[in-house]
């Protein structure tokens, strides 16, 4: 890795500790986040929808 790289790369280790220091607890980085997980199957087909 170059000089110039390296120098980067530690920027980079930094700001995101300092990004990450008001997640961290006990040794752990713990986020407060929520996902949805939506699915959906249509089980028949689109004319006995319609009531052909």
């Amino acid at each position: 890795m170059s000089a110039e790289d390296e120098r980067m790369r530690t920027k980079v280790v930094e700001a995101v500790r300092s990004a990450f220091n008001r997640y961290e607890s006990g040794g752990e980085i713990r986020f407060t986040a929520a996902c949805w997980l939506i699915s959906a199957r249509a089980e028949a087909l689109p004319e006995q929808l319609r009531g052909a």
